[in-house]
């Protein structure tokens, strides 16, 4: 089968088996780095600058079955957890919660399946907001000719960039808001047209409402205001104030629709992975805890390198090959630590509290109290590396150096 650009020029048949070639070239470039010769730090910008970048071009073009996506990111999370080539490694923690932006705890590595629509959303709008654009003719002649992209119902026998594109369509109508213009195309309870948080018609206050009303019957048209009587007649509080903040135009002008998670309107593959990332919603057990968030949030922006700050991130979410942890994994039977033999070989023993472990904190220019620092909490021990120490006074020079004896 012949390409162009990368891409088979024939789309039919299983489309597993269209898009292998991905995933062994994929293959191909992990299995070539030395995996023995690279840090965490070192991976983590090859996964993202190499690994997850490979795709992108296919990625933009068609949606790729489950299947394949599925194995993408299996090879990738093997190369990240795995110490040396062909080896699977013990994997910590779920890809789902490795995909979680570092803002909010975790690495910040794609999420295959969510990029894949956020790039095919890009092409619909794309098609929308240039109706004269060559592809977009071509679409709308044999998809869409009496509609746009957005309303067009079922086709037959569509290609399968057109099907791929639609399943974007869900995730580009969520975000997008119709900016007022004259208010003479936006109907008042069925479009997105309240600049809330997400996009939506105003709240119904009573009854009866008017189905056929437009955002033009609530402005003046001599003066290009709100009739403001008219807006607490229908609307809650609420909504009067976000209407409020809406200026409407004073030139006639056609209603139009904007990306609501952008400043300028425009719709990008980042705002649009966000928000298909906000709605992924992970399963987790219930949190009878407080949040660790802030410190693995602290861990990215602690002033040292790139490789000793995943190692205190991996220290606060527990990923640190201890006996207690090994144990509970079923990869030993052992707890106790092999150093002292006091008590079980936590992260926080082996850190902290361990006596040659102790001994290293009291001889260096952090002050150490005991049952303040360190103690048998190691997120308390974390926070006060973090902010209480910083706080009291200690010098930013003898704080530098916590990370590497860590």
């Amino acid at each position: 089968m012949g390409t162009y650009l990368g891409l088979p020029e024939n789309i039919s048949g299983s489309k597993k088996k269209m898009f292998t070639f991905i995933h062994d070239r994929l293959s191909k470039r992990i299995n070539s780095w030395s995996a023995r010769l690279l840090s965490k730090g070192g991976k983590d910008v090859m996964i993202k600058s190499v690994a997850q970048a490979l795709p992108t071009y296919v990625m933009s073009c068609f949606l790729l079955p489950q299947e394949t996506i599925k194995k993408l990111q299996g090879a990738i999370s093997k190369f990240w957890w795995s110490s040396k080539q062909n080896n699977r490694g013990l994997h910590w923690i779920a890809w789902e919660k490795i995909c979680v932006p570092m803002e909010e705890g975790g690495l910040g590595f794609r999420d295959l399946k969510n990029f894949n629509l956020a790039l095919l959303a890009k092409q619909l709008w794309r098609i929308f907001h240039y109706p004269s654009s060559f592809l977009a003719r071509i679409l709308k002649g044999r998809y869409f000719w009496l509609s746009n992209p957005l309303d067009v119902k079922k086709v037959n026998s569509p290609s399968y960039g057109w099907k791929s594109m639609m399943a974007a369509r869900e995730l580009l109508v969520s975000g997008l808001r119709r900016a007022i213009g004259s208010g003479a195309n936006t109907a008042v309870w069925r479009d997105p047209w309240i600049p809330d948080s997400k996009p939506r018609p105003p709240t119904k206050r009573g009854t009866f409402q008017d189905p056929y009303l437009l955002v033009y019957h609530l402005i003046n048209q001599e003066t290009k205001e709100w009739k403001l009587e008219t807006l607490r007649q229908l609307f809650t509080e609420e909504d009067v104030r976000w209407i409020q903040g809406i200026r409407p135009s004073r030139v006639p002008t056609t209603d139009r629709l904007v990306w609501a998670y952008t400043k300028s309107g425009v719709y990008t593959v980042k705002s649009g992975y966000d928000l298909a990332m906000s709605k992924t919603e992970v399963i987790t057990g219930q949190v009878l805890e407080p949040s660790t968030t802030v410190l693995k949030r602290r861990a990215w922006k602690t002033r040292t390198t790139k490789k000793l700050k995943h190692f205190l991130w991996q220290c606060i979410t527990g990923c640190i090959a201890v006996r207690d942890i090994l144990v509970d994994r079923h990869c030993g039977t052992e707890r106790s630590c092999p150093r002292c033999g006091a008590e079980a070989e936590t992260v926080n023993h082996l850190i902290f509290t361990c006596p040659a472990a102790t001994r290293v904190w009291e001889s260096s220019d952090i002050p150490t109290s005991p049952g303040v620092f360190p103690c048998t909490s190691l997120f308390s021990n974390f926070d006060y590396l973090m902010w209480r120490a910083p706080d009291a006074g200690v010098h930013e020079q003898a704080l530098a150096k916590y990370p590497w004896m860590i």
